[in-house]
């Protein structure tokens, strides 16, 4: 696994940008886009060049916003020897004033861990559905996935999932033909320390002592082996994090999953980021420190 770092520096001016250019070793190509007066500077650089440390430290010392990423960039044969792989698609937007959730286990102060019941609904009138026939829909607390109900069965041979039924606005007791929900009844346990989760930036406002929203993962998922022992073809992270919003749990799938997505050319590659595994926990402390909730449904 090759691992960049993409960064970012916003509202930089043509003086820092050649101070900058003097400073690197590397000689990196910048990337410029318009933002304000000043402009956007995006540079992307190996890990192991020391460039994207000289990059921070200018940023800190003239007072410059920027954000440092890292990217994983695996290589054929990591991807095809990975275990699990956290599943991840763009979503399309749904109002979901019909569908109804429970408040058991929610937390009292942010409203953090609604769990939904009964059919899911969709307004088709506010989204254009996709084409596809495997794809996820944006909701209040979570993204849930939805297939076509012709590759239903290319499915169910998948452990961690039943299917839910799904009404439109319009008629909320009439189940739908051509679509279902997928329901991941699976959640494994939390992800090893090592997973780097961070606050948001700029923390949330007032974020509740629940401490399930105003998180974001910052690099790859990280699961100790002895957690995904009981894995399933599907399951949900048990961690929330969704930037400096709402707290949601995620799916990570099964190569077997993922080989039969790209075979049937219903998900992209891109979908598929591996989960690093490790033989144990290094012992360190837990950022994404909060009380973790059980299972999400109650359909």
């Amino acid at each position: 696994m090759k691992v960049i770092r993409v960064n970012n520096a916003f509202g930089i001016s043509k003086t820092d940008i050649e101070k900058l250019s003097g400073l690197l070793k590397g000689g990196p190509k910048f990337s410029l886009f318009p933002h304000r007066r000043t402009g956007r500077l995006h540079l992307e650089v190996p890990e192991e060049n020391e460039d994207w440390k000289t990059f921070e430290n200018y940023c800190r010392q003239n007072n410059i916003r920027f954000s440092s990423v890292r990217r994983r960039i695996y290589s054929k044969a990591e991807i095809e020897s990975a275990a699990y792989f956290f599943l991840a698609d763009e979503p399309v937007s749904s109002n979901t004033d019909g569908t109804k959730y429970s408040e058991k286990g929610v937390c009292p102060s942010c409203g953090v861990g609604l769990t939904q019941f009964g059919p899911l609904i969709i307004d088709t009138k506010d989204i254009r559905l996709p084409k596809k026939k495997l794809f996820c829909v944006n909701l209040r607390q979570s993204r849930e996935w939805l297939v076509a109900t012709e590759i239903i069965g290319l499915l169910e041979g998948f452990s961690g999932i039943r299917f839910g039924d799904v009404c439109t606005a319009s008629t909320p007791t009439k189940p739908l033909d051509s679509l279902k929900q997928i329901i991941v009844e699976s959640h494994l346990p939390r992800m090893a320390s090592a997973t780097n989760f961070q606050e948001y930036d700029p923390p949330l406002k007032n974020r509740c002592s629940c401490n399930r929203a105003g998180w974001r993962l910052r690099d790859e998922i990280v699961y100790t082996r002895s957690a995904l022992n009981s894995a399933k073809d599907f399951n949900l992270t048990v961690e929330r994090w969704y930037g400096g919003g709402t707290g949601i749990k995620w799916p990570i799938v099964s190569q077997k999953f993922r080989k039969a997505m790209l075979a049937n050319k219903l998900l992209k590659p891109v979908c598929f980021d591996p989960v690093h595994v490790i033989d144990r926990n290094d012992g360190s402390q837990y950022k994404f420190d909060l009380p973790l909730d059980g299972p999400a449904f109650a359909i």
